[in-house]
């Protein structure tokens, strides 16, 4: 459900065990936030992808689910191939394709220098969070550049961040754009905004660890085309089987009526 505490666990699970039973059995994990840390280390030590999507606790365990992510969840478990497009205007044109991996940035930055973090070759590095102050973003990402992460990718792509009204503690005119200014200039790769997912009501779910296209479309933003991800059965998965059933409405005068008629009697 997220939160904190994932981390807690990861030196007593046998990740490479644990790798290697999903894919036997065809066990596939969802999550993010916290739940990232268990994601990261088993596409470390496990070999294994996961998936960037909804939780129980906060999203199908909702009284009124959001269709946009109950649709996309859907679509992107059940289908070989899942492209998000991202209206977004982007600073410049983008062209890359390799591993998409990562996923909550706390939870990245706290795992750099361990054996749970994934040693990604020319990958395509996600991040979200929430709550954090432009600063705090920028020294997370610092984390990773000096541990040699950033350097070993082809882009960056930022989902989410639920900034809101927050401003810097330390300089009010220091904001999230500027963040990503900073760290496009020191990385020297694409840095691209506005993927759907984070800590939002309506994300998209999407697979970490398996092969992504980005492609800059003709309206500005961007384009991510997945493939080579285990998918699930689409006849089990359908909106009527992951949405509550409609509350029954009642005609407020027939139910008075029969109301009234069994106090006479």
């Amino acid at each position: 459900r997220g939160g904190y505490g994932a981390a807690r666990i990861l030196p007593q699970i046998d990740f490479a065990s644990l790798g290697a039973r999903m894919r036997e059995r065809g066990t596939l994990f969802f999550g993010f936030s916290d739940v990232c840390a268990v994601q990261l280390a088993l596409l470390a030590k496990g070999n294994m992808m996961s998936f960037a999507g909804p939780m129980v606790y906060s999203e199908f365990g909702k009284a009124d689910p959001s269709v946009f992510t109950m649709d996309s969840f859907i679509r992107g478990t059940t289908n070989n191939v899942n492209i998000v497009d991202v209206p977004t205007i982007q600073r410049a044109d983008v062209n890359v394709e390799g591993t998409l991996w990562g996923g909550n940035l706390s939870v990245l930055a706290s795992l750099a220098g361990t054996p749970y973090m994934p040693d990604i070759q020319g990958g395509i590095l996600f991040i979200e969070d929430v709550s954090e102050q432009p600063y705090r973003i920028e020294r997370m990402l610092n984390t990773l550049y000096l541990s040699g992460v950033l350097q070993k990718q082809r882009a960056i792509i930022f989902g989410d961040f639920r900034m809101g009204t927050i401003r810097d503690v330390y300089d009010s005119s220091y904001d999230f754009s500027a963040v990503v200014n900073h760290i496009s200039r020191t990385a020297k790769i694409p840095v691209l905004t506005g993927f759907p997912f984070g800590h939002i009501t309506n994300k998209t779910t999407f697979p970490l660890g398996a092969h992504a296209k980005v492609r800059s479309t003709g309206n500005g933003g961007y384009s991510v085309t997945f493939s080579g991800y285990p998918t699930l059965n689409p006849s089990a998965l359908t909106l009527d089987n992951l949405l509550p059933p409609p509350v029954p409405t009642y005609d407020s005068t027939i139910y008075r009526d029969s109301i009234t008629e069994e106090v006479t009697e």
